[in-house]
């Protein structure tokens, strides 16, 4: 298989695609490494060839979130939300039938504790399937 992971695929949409599509017409299974803080479009366009889709969330906690990496969670947790959405259509993209796959990396002696409870209850509300947490 192919996994594109960063920097961040999603800032060469065109490319990432035009590969993904590539590996799949070899019938590779292909998934994506993101962070999510991207324009929505980007990853709707290559889910239709993408097998899993690992999503780093460091924060539910928008203000933790903020503090942790200055910037705001707002579009990660969106598109998180739209991914669970597709999910709960169903079949729209065959790639995402069994949902994805949210990775979330937790640093060590960073309220990792805090993070995991966080977002085990906000990945709740979008009715993700499978949540890893990855501990760094």
């Amino acid at each position: 298989g192919v996994t594109l992971s960063g920097g961040e695929p999603t800032l060469s949409v065109d490319f990432a695609h035009a590969l993904l599509v590539e590996c799949k017409s070899h019938h590779l299974h292909t998934a994506i490494e993101t962070c999510g803080e991207c324009p929505w479009e980007s990853l709707e366009r290559l889910l239709p060839v993408t097998d899993l889709i690992m999503m780093d969330i460091k924060q539910i906690s928008g203000d933790k979130h903020r503090m942790a990496t200055g910037k705001s969670n707002e579009r990660i947790l969106e598109n998180a939300r739209r991914l669970a959405e597709q999910i709960r259509k169903g079949a729209r993209f065959d790639a995402l039938a069994a949902g994805p796959a949210l990775r979330l990396a937790l640093l060590a002696g960073r309220g990792a504790a805090d993070v995991v409870a966080g977002c085990s209850a906000g990945l709740a509300r979008f009715r993700v399937r499978r949540a890893r947490y990855l501990l760094y």
